[in-house]
């Protein structure tokens, strides 16, 4: 071998080590993480657990997004009607829906997640209608005579086993306004809901429904021994939903081991809602309100309402200030807070103040 061949030689072959050396440092080297996958899960408006007005969709939003973000996801809500959101998700134009509760029929056209949290279904019912807890008692045990009452439903909504059993919706609602208002009006008896969410609605300033016309049910033996359901994340039934929940599963193991979902499944429980925006009644001393029956009920200062209707009258006055209205003019309220919250009541106009509202 020539002088120049073994210069070349070695020159080759100390490359050879430098450039096998680095690749040894780049196996070595740790990898950037990944970059979140961007997905788009489905909802519906659910409050107080799920809340379109709120950035982070409300608790239970909240809580999906953590474990989405856990699994590697980048979640982005969108909010439509329960039956809707079912079908994107079946059409896989949508990665995910939430929340749901499982069934046969479910597990058919889904790959069904573990559950993330629970909530109780209510049977609710008007205070004043045919309904009893006696009464319901014996037909939710079966001991009682087919009595004629006829169950509604909200669609997209599915009934709990033992309800399924005994009794088939009679009438379907697309929308809660419009299956409290026909409980409210006598048009349903028993309506299936949860409870903190039937109470939140009808307590909500935005209703027009007095609160204390309705009750739900307060027996949890016969038909709503088994009202506790799990809500969970529905996925296309495809390999790649098969993955999603897959990893979704693992999330929420992950993040139950860790107490988080507890820690959420608390501050669900505890939900409450207090409106203090719009109309607020406020008083020196202390006002009286009545009922539609004529019943008086106190408001301390500072209690918080909507007024549901505006007279004409109080319309066209405006212009002059409270001093042009009627004296002793009344206008109906929906009471935000304190003992009488969820009633509609009529309070003496002079008791009003507006704030954050704008005059009608």
């Amino acid at each position: 071998m020539s002088p120049n061949s073994r210069r070349t030689f070695g020159f080759a072959a100390a490359l050879a080590v430098v450039i096998t050396a680095g690749f040894g440092l780049l196996a070595l080297w740790p990898r950037p993480p990944a970059p979140p996958q961007p997905v788009n899960l489905v909802t519906s408006e659910w409050e107080p657990y799920v809340v379109p007005d709120r950035d982070d969709g409300g608790p239970l939003g909240a809580l999906v997004s953590r474990v989405f973000q856990s699994a590697g996801y980048l979640p982005r809500m969108e909010f439509t009607s329960w039956p809707d959101a079912q079908e994107r998700v079946a059409s896989q134009s949508a990665v995910a829906a939430f929340p749901f509760i499982e069934t046969a029929e479910r597990r058919q056209r889904f790959h069904v997640s573990d559950p993330v949290t629970t909530f109780r279904y209510a049977l609710f019912h008007r205070a004043d209608g045919e309904v009893t807890e006696e009464r319901l008692a014996r037909w939710s045990m079966g001991e009682g005579e087919d009595l004629g009452w006829v169950l509604g439903a909200i669609d997209g909504y599915e009934l709990w086993e033992s309800l399924d059993e005994i009794a088939s919706v009679d009438r379907w609602y697309e929308s809660q306004q419009a299956a409290f208002a026909a409980l409210a009006a006598g048009e349903i008896d028993l309506l299936p809901e949860g409870d903190i969410v039937g109470f939140d609605f009808l307590n909500s300033t935005e209703v027009g429904i007095d609160a204390s016309t309705i009750v739900a049910s307060e027996t949890r033996d016969g038909v709503l021994a088994d009202s506790e359901q799990e809500l969970r994340i529905l996925a296309p039934r495809n390999p790649e939903g098969a993955r999603l929940i897959r990893r979704v599963n693992a999330a929420i193991e992950t993040l139950t081991d860790q107490g988080v979902i507890d820690d959420y499944g608390a501050q669900l429980a505890e939900l409450d809602r207090d409106s203090t925006t719009g109309t607020r009644v406020v008083t020196v001393g202390m006002t009286t309100a009545t009922d539609a029956t004529g019943r008086s009920f106190m408001l301390a200062p500072g209690t918080s309402a909507t007024v549901t209707d505006w007279p004409d009258s109080f319309v066209d006055g405006f212009g002059g200030g409270l001093d042009s209205l009627p004296a002793r003019a009344t206008v109906e309220v929906k009471i935000g807070n304190g003992p009488s919250r969820g009633r509609l009541l009529r309070v003496d106009v002079e008791a009003i103040r507006i704030d954050e509202v704008e005059a009608p």
